[in-house]
C-alpha cells in the first residue's frame, strides 16, 4: 500500500486466455504476474522527481 500511496500505479499482466485441454499445468505464464508503474516528470530536478 506505501507504493500506490507513493504515486505507482499496480498494474495486472497476466493472460486471459485460459489454457488449452490437458496443458493446465504447464508453466508458460505467471497467473498472477503484475508489475509497478510510476510516472514522474524527466524535466524536473532529480530530487523534484522522487528520487531517494
Amino acid at each position: 500500500m506505501a507504493a500506490l500511496r507513493a504515486g505507482w500505479r499496480l498494474i495486472q499482466a497476466a493472460q486471459l486466455i485460459p489454457p488449452y485441454p490437458g496443458h493446465e499445468y504447464d508453466v508458460s505464464f505467471l497467473k498472477h504476474e503484475f508489475f509497478f508503474e510510476r510516472i514522474v516528470d524527466a524535466r524536473a530536478e532529480p530530487h523534484e522527481a522522487g528520487h531517494r
